[in-house]
């Protein structure tokens, strides 16, 4: 057999090599046809921290990338403009000039010494005066989001496991309560600096009082807890022949004095503001799930079952809202309005609803579609809610009409919520 021409053999080669490039896996992150990139930036993240926005994207290693182009498009423009420029270094991009309550949209694109690549995809967010700090216990995590409601600032890993929460008047500083290891922790600038814990303690619900900084927690276990942030080698438990099983604690910050809801003996109690003083102030309920203070009228609410009940500071009988109720256990008051937000069902009974009464105990939203609702609080910086769903895993922020603003998923077990607004601290 007569070998190959030397011509047939070279074109044979080069076909080879033709073919086998173009099957070979296109690793440049700015190959046009690279199935990963698109040949852009990726990994597009945001959020925003009260008046600032972060935007974070995935970085680019290449040898003749020369840095990152940021465009921007408020509500009022049409078209993305060029912002501003980075270094090659960067992979955040903070923008401090922007104005609550208006929606901000970014792009990003890498730039060469003789090239732009094509936009990324585009991110967008709506800043606000507020944070939401919430818990997911069995992740044992804490996370805190974004104003609207959908865009996660931090989810960090935590020492227990956190179900309620409560912060303070400083920024980064918070408690939670851990029922399953019986443990109250404080959180101060990120770092667990103290804690303080009982045996066979069940605290399933903590308040504040933050003119005195002590730490009020409900002891599912029979006891209420009390907790000062400047003595903290000790832990107060209050117990007495009649606590049973505390579910709710709620502070006066004016007078210190705080109030329990205990279902196991149907009772309200009041303790003043040194926990020694106890005093029965209600015994007519059937089943006290929790009490809330309005800070602004000097009055009590309390979630009885089918009830929602208005008290005095006294604990005198004031009224109670005319609603069939099935199931109210979880309230939020607007201490500037007066406005009343109830969880009514939920777990085994008929389909949970967010409801809404205003000043004058008016039915002014219904909002359903949730699973297993298990908390809420106020969003005093636009009177909107914020509700813990446990059934879907999700964190969901309401409009002050009740409509759904936005939400976060992917939680196990969101429990505990609260609201940074530096506007009260």
């Amino acid at each position: 057999m007569k070998p190959l021409p030397a011509f047939l053999l070279f074109l044979i080669l080069i076909l080879s090599t033709i073919f086998h490039c173009s099957d070979r896996d296109r690793t440049n992150p700015l190959d046009p046809k690279n199935p990963d990139t698109g040949g852009r930036p990726t990994g597009i993240r945001i959020f925003s921290e009260f008046d600032d926005i972060h935007v974070t994207w995935n970085l680019i290693r290449l040898n003749d990338l020369a840095g990152y182009n940021v465009y921007r498009k408020t509500a009022d423009d049409t078209i993305f403009s060029l912002y501003r420029r980075l270094e090659v270094d960067e992979r955040e991009f903070i923008d401090y000039n922007v104005e609550y309550d208006t929606r901000y949209s970014y792009r990003i694109t890498a730039v060469g010494v003789d090239f732009e690549t094509p936009a990324s995809d585009s991110v967008s967010i709506i800043p606000g005066p507020s944070v939401i700090w919430a818990t997911d216990a069995d992740n044992q995590r804490i996370i805190k989001i974004s104003h609207d409601g959908i865009h996660t600032i931090s989810n960090s890993t935590v020492l227990g496991f956190p179900w309620d929460i409560e912060i303070t008047d400083r920024r980064e500083n918070y408690w939670y309560s851990d029922i399953f290891y019986g443990s109250i922790y404080h959180i101060e600038s990120s770092e667990l600096t103290r804690y303080a814990s009982v045996n066979y303690s069940d605290p399933v619900d903590i308040d504040f009082d933050s003119r005195r900084n002590i730490l009020w927690g409900a002891n599912r276990a029979g006891s209420i807890l009390r907790i000062s942030s400047v003595v903290v080698d000790t832990i107060q438990e209050i117990r007495d022949v009649f606590i049973v099983t505390p579910l709710s604690v709620a502070v006066s910050g004016l007078e210190g004095d705080c109030w329990v809801a205990d279902p196991g003996s149907n009772r309200i109690y009041r303790l003043d503001a040194s926990g020694e003083s106890r005093t029965v102030i209600q015994d007519f309920f059937m089943n006290p799930k929790d009490i809330i203070y309005n800070e602004n009228d000097h009055t009590l609410w309390v979630a009885d079952s089918t009830r929602v009940v208005h008290l005095s500071f006294d604990g005198e009988y004031l009224t109670e809202i005319n609603y069939p109720f099935r199931d109210a256990n979880q309230l939020s008051v607007n201490k500037e309005n007066g406005d009343l937000w109830v969880i009514d069902g939920g777990g085994l009974s008929a389909e949970p609803k967010i409801l809404k009464f205003d000043a004058e105990l008016t039915l002014a939203a219904s909002t359903s579609g949730f699973s297993f609702p298990r908390n809420l609080v106020v969003n005093l910086a636009d009177s909107g809610c914020v509700v813990a769903d446990v059934g879907s895993g999700k964190i969901v922020r309401l409009t002050n009409e009740g409509k759904i603003l936005g939400e976060t998923e992917g939680y196990y077990f969101p429990y505990g919520l609260a609201i940074e607004y530096p506007r009260f601290f």
